[in-house]
């Protein structure tokens, strides 16, 4: 539920982030509500809204197990059976953390590359948008 909230949040700041002349523009030229969200709006905002579910995205791995291809416990009894055999702890903990950190790294990385086109006074804003509601 909270990472359904914050990703709410993120998709309000990248409607919000537009400029409203956008919204004018779509009515000027007859677009419905719908049509100018589906057509002109959200086309621009899902550019802007990337980096920041990116972000959520790493958030959300590293914070849980929700990953559906590598697992925590499904790694650590795998771990647990490997070092039982071989009496090795230390260096199976190692490899499952390098695991995880090579998935989080990836993830943080492709959200820089994608975070390269917008523009900085956007990225500011939506931001200061989610710290705000972070202290909130």
């Amino acid at each position: 539920m909270y990472t359904s909230a914050v990703l709410a949040e993120i998709i309000r700041a990248g409607v919000v982030s537009l400029p409203r002349g956008q919204s004018e523009a779509a009515s000027a030229l007859g677009l419905s509500y719908a049509k100018a969200m589906r057509y002109v709006i959200l086309p621009q905002a899902l550019r802007l809204m990337v980096p920041a579910m990116m972000s959520q995205l790493t958030t959300v791995i590293k914070d849980t197990s929700l990953v559906s291809t590598i697992g925590v416990f499904e790694l650590v009894r795998q771990g647990r059976t490997i070092y039982t055999q071989f009496f090795n702890p230390i260096e199976v903990f190692l490899i499952i953390a390098v695991v995880y950190f090579v998935i989080c790294f990836t993830l943080s990385q492709l959200s820089k590359r994608l975070e390269i086109g917008t523009p900085a006074e956007v990225r500011i804003k939506i931001e200061d948008i989610q710290l705000r509601d972070q202290v909130a």
